[in-house]
């Protein structure tokens, strides 16, 4: 088998189509939940997947090209995100006033739930 057909690459290859649907589900989740929490939180959950699938890109593409290991990639894109979040947060506290527990802990569970889906999603890849 060649590594573009194998087993292991097959959650790579589906990767945007599993995102897209953990995204959707959550967002109705937080359509159920809506009322309860800001309107400032209903920008999070694009966010997170708008990252994911960026930082995902680039990570599918330090696979084809030769130089530094996946591992070594996986943690530079890990760590690139961990800031952009950082930026997001920080400007949508400082932009806007009512920014509340709320929308922190929703930021939080968030960040978990798509930091377990990536790592879940990339395990075989980690196991070379």
């Amino acid at each position: 088998m060649t590594e573009n057909t194998s087993p292991k690459y097959s959650a790579i290859r589906y990767y945007f189509l599993y995102l897209t649907v953990f995204t959707i589900g959550l967002l109705a989740i937080y359509y159920f939940f809506r009322n309860s929490m800001p309107m400032s939180a209903m920008y999070v959950i694009p966010v997170f997947y708008l990252v994911t699938a960026v930082s995902h890109l680039l990570l599918k593409q330090s696979l084809i090209g030769a130089g530094r290991s996946f591992l070594m990639n996986f943690l530079l894109g890990m760590t690139i995100k961990m800031f952009a979040y950082l930026v997001f947060l920080a400007v949508m506290m400082m932009g806007l006033k009512e920014t509340s527990v709320m929308f922190i802990a929703t930021f939080f569970i968030c960040y978990v739930l798509f930091t377990g889906f990536e790592l879940m999603m990339l395990r075989p890849l980690m196991k070379r």
